[in-house]
């Protein structure tokens, strides 16, 4: 399924209800809502009963979701990864006044790795999010100092997924997670 269309048949103020519906029903990943334009979950009411849940291993329902973005209908989509939602992401940042995740991957001859799966691109167009199937059980997440990399696969953190948007509260940057279109998790590759 093309998914850039099915968003845009959404129509704008669907288009996250539709994007939460496809990501958990064709790809089965674990979606809890977020606070708009915010990179966290909600901290009270439903939408932190929700956060609780997924980090218990519940999911939300169908109706759920949509009985939740009819209520916030600009709500961001967080996507747990690990085993709950079969995948792993490996984040690469590239900041200002810090080593880049390009060239970590570079100076360890892993350059290709970034080819290996489909990928999100952060609203500042630095960075990306590389998606793989999920192989790596019972560590907590890895962000090692200075490199410029992230990896998810603990399923004790959440990523943005796309339309999701986000406001930088140093610069007040707004931007959207963007996919291409032929953005798939059918037949990820292992880490």
């Amino acid at each position: 399924m093309d998914v850039q269309r099915y968003a845009e048949e959404a129509g704008e103020s669907l288009r996250f209800v539709h994007w939460a519906l496809f990501y958990q029903t064709e790809y089965g990943l674990s979606i809890i809502p977020g606070r708009e334009a915010s990179k966290k979950p909600f901290l009270t009411g439903v939408g932190h009963s929700f956060h609780d849940r997924a980090c218990n291993g519940g999911r939300m329902s169908r109706e759920e979701i949509v009985r939740f973005w009819g209520w916030e209908p600009f709500a961001n989509i967080l996507m747990f990864p690990g085993s709950i939602s079969g995948v792993d992401v490996i984040d690469v940042d590239t900041k200002p006044g810090e080593k880049s995740g390009f060239q970590t991957l570079s100076e360890l001859g892993l350059s290709w790795v970034i080819d290996e799966g489909p990928k999100v691109f952060s609203p500042t167009g630095h960075g990306i999010h590389v998606y793989f199937k999920h192989t790596v059980d019972g560590e907590r997440n890895r962000k090692p100092s200075g490199s410029g990399l992230e990896a998810f696969w603990a399923g004790d953190q959440y990523l943005l997924m796309p339309p999701s948007v986000w406001e930088n509260p140093k610069t007040g940057e707004v931007g959207e997670y963007k996919c291409n279109d032929s953005f798939t998790l059918d037949e990820l590759k292992p880490v």
